[in-house]
């Protein structure tokens, strides 16, 4: 067995279908809210760390727009996180959840105190401190609900309890890096 993003396959199996279609999404909105930075509105920094000491609880908002048939089957759905370009390592991996956002959000009015709700289906993320490396979150369950429900398609929340170290850093587009993506796979439903 070999394992990524929280899923294990057999040894040399494919993680998605093999009539599947790629597409890359980046976000249409994001919004950070900490309890160093509690307005969204304050614009997006270059990095977010999450499980530092020092940052405390950090959630990290992202809208996303599909560009597939909405008749196409969802087959996997993985959120990528990127660090920052010469990251240095630290000593301790941060656990993710990429929660569903359950109700609407705007940049100009999410605060840290005043967040929307965050409900199931979630995804589950090990953000590995040595060395940095690029994340895969299996968001497949939240991307599957919001073909099912198109209009509680509202975002996803990466968010991480406080840890006692430096946290690890992750680009959000802003001002160099690769920042987040949303890649999903689809199969089209057979006619």
């Amino acid at each position: 067995m070999e394992c990524l993003a929280n899923t294990c396959m057999p040894e040399g199996s494919d993680p998605v279908a093999s009539p599947s279609t790629r597409h890359v999404l980046d976000p249409t909105a994001i919004g950070i809210v900490a309890a160093h930075r509690p307005r969204a509105s304050a614009g997006l920094p270059p990095t977010v760390s999450f499980g530092s000491r020092v940052g405390g609880g950090v959630a990290w908002y992202m809208s996303f727009e599909p560009d597939w048939p909405p008749t196409d089957r969802v087959d996997r759905a993985f959120l990528i996180l990127s660090p920052p370009p010469g990251s240095v390592p630290v000593t301790k991996d941060v656990r993710l959840a990429a929660w569903r956002v359950a109700a609407p959000w705007n940049i100009d009015e999410l605060t840290y105190d005043d967040q929307p709700p965050r409900a199931p289906p979630r995804g589950v993320g090990i953000a590995s401190s040595t060395p940095a490396q690029i994340v895969r979150i299996d968001v497949t369950g939240i991307v599957q609900y919001w073909q099912r429900h198109p209009r509680d398609r509202h975002g996803i929340a990466v968010e991480a309890p406080r840890g006692d170290g430096p946290g690890v850093g992750f680009c959000t587009g802003a001002g160099g890096g690769d920042g987040p993506r949303l890649d999903v796979y689809v199969v089209p439903r057979a006619q």
